[in-house]
């Protein structure tokens, strides 16, 4: 996509992308911003100053603050770029469209399913007045093409990592989670356009790639011969392969949230080899077995500490973190209390804790003894406090640890006040995040280090240059 600076003259339309939410979200919004005509818009993915005729914000609805967030970018984006065009795609606009329809000043609202008409969406735009364009699916919900290994011209101008979406779509049954209604059943993008678009990313000098979607872990299920392999470990054994022959300059992989039930021994194989950070989230959501089957998890406590060992043996010095989320319908405080200790008990490395949403149209939101909001208030800041703990726990552990360390840029607002803005941020293989002396090396750049101690309270450990 050709550069625009904001003092341009308007001949294409600037579209800005604002994206909400998870990493699939980030790869979609990555998709579309380049499917654009370049002879017809100008896609940005910074916000600049002034000068942008057309909002695209790729919403999210997991939870009530995700979709808080998107009212909020469409608030914002009215009040930065008057007159804009506002259209709003993703899962919000799938499953509250008519909440959306009604939030001025909203001009088009795209579901999942018709991301892929965004171009004839925007094109509609230029005759349109009135009532918000609304583009209905034209079946049940589907989840968002894949890219296309030969759309990958160059690096996210923002990331140094890239996202790169394997496996679309849920078939989960979680009691709590809208993502099936929002997203369509589990879809997977044949391996040999994974394997193309990552080798296509260490072609262009990217030194990291995640590996995201919404179930990653049933990657390759809905995949019938030829198109070969058909599970993760084998996806991964194959990208390992392929990249091999590319010499020393390869990415590392990371791999993102993945189900417990998900880990097997074969993909912990996999894992173990060099190429892979040593880092796994793995949601837990309750570290209560009566609450957890109210939720509809396919593991208990017992599966999931199994698991947890097992990662732990395979992977030494791996990372782990998790999800937790809070005061699901009927959660007593006897069952929140052992929740809080099976967590203690498994010393995760940090904690994701989300107080618990009713969205409407999922089992729960029909469920009696929904936990009062101060309640679930309360406990999710005991969680965090755990969270802060942990978290701790984990830049003392690696100070002292000589790692790599990918440059993401300079540390400016990603600073927590302990370190100057001067400074560079850095995210080792095991994530942890590392703040580094200015000239220690290009954006993009793996660099080896040694990472001290971080200050108490501090968000990331200071690093030197090796």
């Amino acid at each position: 996509m050709p550069p625009i600076t904001p003092s341009e003259p308007a001949s294409r339309p600037r579209v800005l992308f604002v994206t909400v939410g998870c990493r699939a979200n980030q790869a979609d919004s990555r998709m579309l911003a380049e499917a654009l005509p370049p002879d017809e818009f100008a896609s940005l993915e910074e916000a600049p100053d002034c000068g942008v005729e057309i909002c695209v914000i790729n919403s999210c609805t997991v939870t009530q603050r995700a979709a808080s967030d998107t009212r909020a970018a469409v608030r914002r984006c009215a009040r930065r770029y008057p007159g804009a065009r506002i259209v709003v795609t993703g899962c919000m606009a799938t499953v509250a469209s008519l909440e959306l329809q009604g939030l001025a000043p909203v001009a088009a609202v795209v579901p999942n399913g018709r991301k892929h008409d965004l171009v004839q969406v925007l094109r509609a735009l230029d005759d349109h007045t009135g009532a918000p364009l609304v583009f209905a699916p034209s079946g049940p919900p589907a989840p968002v093409a894949f890219r296309a290994p030969s759309a990958i011209t160059a690096l996210p101008p923002r990331r140094t990592r890239p996202q790169l979406k394997i496996q679309d779509g849920c078939d989960g049954g979680c009691a709590y989670c809208i993502v099936p209604a929002a997203r369509g059943p589990g879809r997977s993008q044949p391996a040999a356009e994974v394997l193309a678009s990552i080798a296509r990313y260490a072609e262009l000098g990217a030194r990291e790639v995640v590996l995201t979607g919404i179930h990653v872990g049933r990657y390759g299920c809905d995949l019938t011969a030829p198109s070969k392999p058909r599970s993760l470990a084998a996806l991964l054994s194959a990208i390992d392969e392929r990249l091999s022959s590319f010499g020393a300059r390869v990415p590392r992989i990371r791999l993102s949230s993945i189900e417990p039930d998900e880990v097997t021994d074969d993909l912990l194989a996999v894992l173990a080899r060099g190429r892979f950070c040593r880092h796994l989230h793995l949601p837990l959501q309750s570290g209560d077995d009566g609450v957890l089957a109210r939720m509809g998890r396919r593991y208990d406590t017992v599966g999931y500490r199994t698991r947890l060992a097992a990662v732990r043996r395979r992977l030494p010095g791996v990372t782990v973190g998790a999800d937790v989320l809070v005061g699901f319908p009927g959660e007593s405080e006897a069952e929140f209390v052992r929740s809080l200790e099976f967590i203690e008990r498994c010393r995760f490395d940090y904690l994701h804790v989300f107080g618990y949403s009713r969205r409407d149209g999922t089992r729960a939101s029909t469920m009696g003894d929904q936990v009062p909001a101060g309640v679930i208030k309360r406990r999710v800041a005991s969680l965090r406090v755990l969270g802060e703990r942990l978290y701790a726990g984990l830049l003392a552990r690696h100070e002292g640890e000589h790692a790599e360390a990918l440059i993401e840029g300079p540390l400016g607002t990603r600073g927590d006040g302990h370190f100057g803005r001067d400074r560079l941020a850095g995210l080792t293989g095991t994530y942890v995040p590392v703040a580094l002396p200015p000239g220690a090396g290009a954006k993009g750049e793996l660099v080896p280090v040694l990472i001290g101690r971080a200050p108490e309270g501090g968000r990331r450990a200071p690093a030197e240059v090796v």
